[in-house]
């Protein structure tokens, strides 16, 4: 179900946005907002399913609501109205209590799961060393960070098993170990979100099945509540300032595993909370940037605002001059798509990735490298540059085959979707083989990806079926 609606984004969207719906997970509950509540919660019931429920002038809408959403459509809503549906309807965790008493079986955060299945140490001594070991673990993790190679499993690999020692300094009587503790874990179970949700996996999980951690929203929120509770505790901190940026760096995540809009303004009030308060920060030209990212994925759900958008990425182009190569590039890259998805400027949005690959040129395993060409590609072809979109379709399918190229997102989707838009751009330079081939190698290669679906459509036509 998830990819259906991610094929309907990528149809509406020509291709570049991510999916708006989240995926189904284990708990959530729909609240719709007061302007017209009655109306969106009677549409939202026909559309999502579920049961609603009136409190305290909002309606919920609860269980079930997404795996129904194809069949339960009606009539009168069509596809391309579906955001409409989207404007009304926000998407937040319930209350634990409110949901086990409907019956609602929730996943332990897990730093619960950790602290309740570990021993805590007998002694003084048995905790300092604790102490001393993680403090180790932590600085060789700390170390590893500025290599520039380093990937996320890599700092999982050095984490991860430290992790039960890091829940057993919680429960000591000093400050500093309790600390140290809790940053530990929130970091560690950043980074297994962030390594769930790139698909990069170490090679050796020691934790992965003990404590079930397959989970990148569970991994995210058990950080957030890590962050959350040390800042509580120790709002005067020296470690502060890494918790109000983590917190926000972790709701940013967030939205990637399930693009609520509330998730998004959540990301987006965090971004802010940390450069109002640490405006000297190193970490404010990427928080700037991710907030320029927000803004991007809030004029996509809106269909307004990519004006804006240009403003801002432009405006942080020329207020960090200096800012690292990441950065600089993944801005020009949101400026490009805000060109691309809002005015639809094509020529403006190859321009602007001709630009970064000219500036990215010797750094080929660039993400910013597979984006551009991604966009490029996209960009020919509906400028009807077919012999460009074929050639720029290739280097995206290669870039995202090689796994030390990119950060996992949409892997199998971005190649399915060049694949497919390359096979239709030989068909229109009359290269009706290829064509077929690439039809076929998307039916192969990618059997459940709705792009199949497409696929098999351009062979039927071809007599090919």
């Amino acid at each position: 179900m998830r990819r259906w609606l991610w094929c309907i984004s990528f149809v509406l969207n020509l291709c570049i946005i991510g999916p708006v719906f989240a995926r189904e997970v284990t708990l959530f509950r729909t609240i719709l907002q007061k302007d017209d509540t009655k109306e969106a919660a009677v549409l939202a019931q026909q559309t999502l399913g579920g049961e609603i429920v009136e409190r305290e002038g909002l309606f919920y809408v609860v269980e079930g609501w997404y795996d129904r959403f194809e069949q339960a459509l009606p009539e009168e809503a069509k596809l391309e109205d579906w955001n409409q549906v989207w404007k009304y309807v926000l998407c937040v965790e319930m209350e634990k209590a409110e949901a086990e008493a409907k019956g609602f079986v929730i996943p332990d955060l897990l730093g619960e799961n950790l602290r309740r299945q570990i021993d805590k140490p007998s002694s003084a001594e048995e905790m300092n060393q604790l102490a001393s070991k993680v403090n180790t673990i932590y600085l060789k993790m700390q170390e590893k960070e500025k290599d520039p190679n380093c990937k996320t499993e890599d700092l999982i690999d050095i984490l991860e098993p430290c992790a039960p020692a890091m829940a057993a300094l919680t429960y000591s009587e000093n400050r500093s170990d309790i600390e140290l503790g809790m940053l530990g874990l929130a970091k560690t179970f950043y980074l297994k979100g962030l390594a769930l949700s790139q698909k990069r996996l170490p090679a050796t999980s020691h934790l992965h099945e003990r404590f079930a951690w397959k989970d990148e929203e569970l991994a995210y929120e058990s950080a957030l509540a890590e962050y959350r509770d040390f800042l509580d505790r120790y709002p005067d901190s020296a470690q502060a300032e890494e918790a109000v940026y983590h917190i926000a760096a972790t709701c940013y995540h967030l939205t990637y595993a399930g693009h609520h809009r509330n998730k998004i303004i959540q990301a987006q009030k965090a971004y802010q909370d940390f450069i109002q308060r640490f405006p000297n920060s190193d970490r404010v030209p990427r928080a700037k940037l991710n907030l320029l990212g927000i803004s991007l994925e809030l004029a996509r759900i809106d269909g307004n605002g990519f004006d804006q958008v240009v403003e801002r990425g432009e405006a942080l182009l020329n207020d960090y001059p200096g800012a690292g190569n990441y950065i600089r590039g993944r801005a020009g890259i949101i400026v490009a798509e805000a060109y691309y998805e809002g005015p639809k400027d094509y020529k403006k949005a190859i321009e602007l990735c001709n630009i970064l690959l000219d500036e990215f040129r010797n750094d080929e395993s660039s993400s910013i490298i597979g984006s551009a060409h991604r966009l490029r590609a996209y960009s020919n072809y509906f400028l009807e540059n077919y012999e460009n979109a074929v050639v720029d379709f290739s280097f995206v399918i290669d870039f995202y085959r090689n796994p030390s190229f990119h950060f996992g997102y949409q892997v199998d989707e971005n190649i399915a979707a060049a694949y497919f838009w390359r096979g239709k751009s030989y068909l229109n330079v009359n290269m009706r083989d290829l064509a077929i081939a690439d039809f076929k190698m998307v039916l192969e290669r990618f059997p459940e990806n709705m792009f199949a679906q497409f696929a098999r459509t351009e062979l039927t036509i071809l007599g090919e079926s």
